[in-house]
């Protein structure tokens, strides 16, 4: 669950889960990466294979599809990431790794694409997590940027989780491009999650203010998002 960012993607997975091959396959309401749209706030899928591990080493890919106005189910994503994570004696879980993200839209028959390479570090304990991820080449200008997101999910009642995101997107580079994010741009999501055996369903109130057009990204704003991951 790539393109669910954040405590979205967290609240799909199990706190403390043992190391496994795992896949998803998942469908929401729209697909937002960091606040924005890249769905075009249209529904999207997902499939998501995982080697995932409480410590050491770890890696995913998925692939996201969206149906189109006038073609039908296209391609809008491919990611994957690699990391390697350490537990210290405090109880803190230390975690850095690698991403890769691209994205593309469709616009009266055009296709408009996005990238965006990146190291990031961090850590977890429990369901609280804080990562900081730098790009030498964000969206389509491949300039240079900081993002920052704090994530925390707790137990509700019985199956019921809590999750909450925030998140700030800081530019590095002086030489912003036409549609490159100049200036701070935060986003969040708060919402609850509930396990149904091998699916999971998400509810989530996502929001960051509004960019500049760029034709890498759809709607920013707020949004309902519905997501339902079955993993097998």
């Amino acid at each position: 669950m790539l393109l669910i960012q954040g405590a979205l993607a967290l609240a799909l997975t199990p706190v403390g889960a043992c190391a496994q091959v795992a896949a998803t396959l998942s469908a929401q309401t729209d697909a937002r990466y960091r606040g924005q749209s890249v769905s075009d706030g249209r529904p999207a899928f997902d499939l998501a294979i995982s080697y995932d591990a409480p410590v050491g080493l770890y890696g995913g890919a998925s692939v996201s599809g969206s149906p189109q106005p006038d073609t039908g189910l296209r391609l809008i994503g491919l990611e994957q990431d690699f990391g390697y994570a350490r537990q210290l004696d405090s109880g803190f879980v230390i975690d850095f790794g690698f991403a890769d993200h691209q994205h593309w839209r469709y616009q009266a028959g055009d296709r408009y694409g996005y990238l965006d390479v990146e190291t990031y570090a961090g850590f977890r304990r429990g369901g609280l997590s804080a990562y900081l991820f730098y790009s030498p080449h964000y969206d389509v200008s491949g300039a240079r940027a900081l993002y920052a997101q704090v994530d925390l999910q707790r137990p509700l009642w019985g199956p019921w989780r809590v999750f909450a995101h925030a998140g700030l997107l800081t530019p590095l580079s002086a030489e912003a491009g036409p549609y490159y994010p100049t200036g701070e741009h935060p986003d969040g999501s708060v919402g609850v999650s509930r396990s149904f055996r091998r699916v999971k369903a998400l509810l989530a109130w996502s929001a960051a203010p509004r960019r500049p057009y760029s034709p890498a990204y759809g709607p920013a704003g707020q949004a309902v998002i519905l997501s339902v991951a079955w993993g097998f």
